[in-house]
């Protein structure tokens, strides 16, 4: 007996529905998927998009986790990320919705039309000089994200930002010195 497969297009539908009431979805295309989250493009009638990003129900669960911290992988982290990065100038989609769901979190954001970056460079010839180009591009980008000012330290997300002011300030009084 073959099981059945969890139909990731319906909740991305649902959540598309409660968040953005009246709008007429005329197309959902399923985007490269992870092993931890499926994703979705959700175009409306008048032509614009957002961008649905679920728990993945087929994949590897809370138990798949972060390679630095041995948090599990949270679709929360990658919003908080997303949130700081927009202060930053580098373009990020702008975070419409991130909520639970009985088959797991799922975030909504706005749409970001784009390329992978090998069809970038093939439709350029895949020329050296195109990539070398697109590599200070990036290296801009990532000098942007360097701007990022943290009050606090240990693992994104939003209930395990460890308060440093508040410890670092405990631990002087203890060890003075």
């Amino acid at each position: 007996m073959r099981e059945a497969v969890y139909d990731h297009s319906a909740d991305a539908a649902e959540a598309v529905r409660k968040h953005f009431p009246g709008r007429e979805i005329t197309g959902l295309r399923p985007m490269n998927a992870g092993l931890m989250h499926r994703n979705f493009a959700v175009t409306f009638a008048n032509g614009t998009q957002v961008f649905y990003r679920g728990h993945n129900a087929d994949g590897p669960g809370a138990d798949y986790r972060d390679i630095y911290f041995g948090d599990p992988l949270s679709l929360e982290r990658e919003v908080a990320v997303t949130r700081l990065l927009a202060k930053t100038g580098i373009p990020v989609p702008e975070v419409y919705a991130l909520e639970e769901r009985p088959c797991g979190p799922y975030a909504l954001l706005s749409y970001l039309p784009g390329v992978h970056f090998s069809e970038y460079l093939a439709t350029r010839g895949n020329k050296l000089d195109v990539f070398l180009g697109s590599l200070v591009n990036l290296g801009r980008t990532l000098a942007l994200a360097g701007g990022v000012a943290f009050d606090s330290f240990g693992a994104i997300g939003p209930e395990s930002i460890i308060n440093g002011r508040r410890y670092l300030r405990r631990d002087v009084r203890r060890h003075p010195g």
